[in-house]
């Protein structure tokens, strides 16, 4: 990963949440596993935005890795396409030194989320936009084992960032 140098600094601090099916519950799970997280580490101020923007990262994961040919009335974003014998999966890692909350969630889907213009009536497209306003910054980089990983970085606590 790239991350204009921020995956080269010291985490003390990393939790990689269990590697999950990219069903439509999994943006709730992620949320959970967040909070849960940033309670634990004592630094639960950056948790609601922590645990949004995690779920909309999530979300776009989960979007990329639907199967178009499987959307129905019960499915109706379609269900997760199969890898092999297995339904795609996502990982999810949080880091952090204190003073920064990296975020990073990889699926196996070519091709980088694209930030959309959602309308005032639109159900789905403001996801990274939301992102973007609550990151220092964020991005998307090709992951040495496939696929990608989309990431950010949250102010997680008080004072400058080293």
């Amino acid at each position: 990963m790239t991350m204009s140098g921020a995956a080269a600094r010291d985490w003390p601090l990393t939790s990689a949440i269990p590697e999950m099916g990219a069903y439509v519950h999994a943006p709730a799970t992620v949320r959970w596993q967040v909070r849960e997280t940033l309670r634990a580490w004592e630094i639960p101020g950056v948790s609601d935005s922590a645990e949004l923007v995690a779920s909309e990262l999530v979300s776009n994961s989960v979007a990329a890795l639907a199967d178009p040919d499987t959307v129905d009335a019960e499915h109706p974003a379609g269900l997760p396409r199969m890898a092999g014998d297995s339904v795609a999966t996502i990982a999810v890692r949080l880091r952090s030194d204190g003073h920064l909350l990296l975020i990073e969630v990889w699926d196996p889907a070519d091709g980088k989320p694209e930030r959309r213009d959602a309308g005032p009536d639109d159900e789905s497209g403001r996801g990274l936009v939301i992102v973007e306003a609550l990151s220092e910054r964020f991005g998307c980089d090709p992951h040495e084992a496939g696929g990608k990983v989309t990431w950010c970085l949250l102010r997680a606590g008080a004072g400058p960032v080293p």
